[in-house]
Parts: C-alpha cells; structure tokens; sequence
C-alpha cells in the first residue's frame, strides 16, 4: 500500500527515536498513514472541477477583446482588401490552429453508383481510391 506523510518543519523538536530515514528523508514515524486516510478523493474532484470551470469562464470572458485584437490587422472595407489582408490569417489558421494535409501522392479517383432513386432523392455511394 501507498504510504504518504508530511516532512516535519524545521522547528520541530523530537527525539531520535520517533525519527524515520527514509530515501534521504526524515520523517516522523508517527505521521506515517495510508494514503486513503489523507486524501478525500471526492473533496479533490470537486476542486479541479471548479477549477476547470473557473479557468474556463475566464477565457470566455477574455476571448471576444483577443479576437479582436487576432484580427485587427484585417481590413473588411472592400472584398479585394479583405483578401489582400488576410493571408496572414489563413496560412496561420492552416499551419498553427489546423494544419496543412500533404500533398496527394494519388488521384482521388472517385466512382459512384446508384443505390437509392426514390421520388424524393437519390442516394449515392460514393467509393474514393485508398492509399
């Protein structure tokens, strides 16, 4: 079993005796427990839940001024301006946020057939050539 315990302070005063050496350490044999009677399993979800939650709330609250700030450099006056001045943002968005696929080393070659013709819609299966 797991065993956990505290290393005194630097102050305490004890005799040799109620002293432990263990992997350089000295501990105090008596504060020696298992680990079940020190941790509360349930009390410490709670914590890194609402700490989760906590951390999460703030980004919401912060992210409206970041995007606004990400995309100040774009200019939306003109579609033409719109495209000069975002290419920044698209090769950063494919290369940092998405990533880029590789180039395709085979034809897609598709084929297709027929597999539904209702009044309503067709369906299609749609088979494409893998690697």
């Amino acid at each position: 079993m797991a065993m956990a315990c505290r290393v005194p302070r630097p102050h305490y005063t004890c005799s040799y005796n109620s002293w432990v050496f263990a992997a350089g350490f000295a501990l105090r044999a008596h504060c020696l427990k298992p680990l079940g009677a020190i941790m509360d399993p349930a009390g410490r979800q709670h914590r890194q839940f609402a700490q989760l939650v906590s951390y999460t709330q703030r980004q919401i609250q912060t992210s409206v001024a970041r995007r606004v700030e990400f995309w100040s450099k774009a200019d939306s006056s003109s579609p033409e301006r719109w495209n000069q001045t975002t290419r920044f943002y698209r090769d950063y968005i494919w290369g940092e946020v998405i990533g880029r696929l590789p180039p395709p080393s085979l034809p897609a070659n598709p084929r297709t057939r027929l597999i539904y013709d209702e009044p309503k819609f067709r369906g299609y299966e749609v088979r494409a050539q893998a690697r």
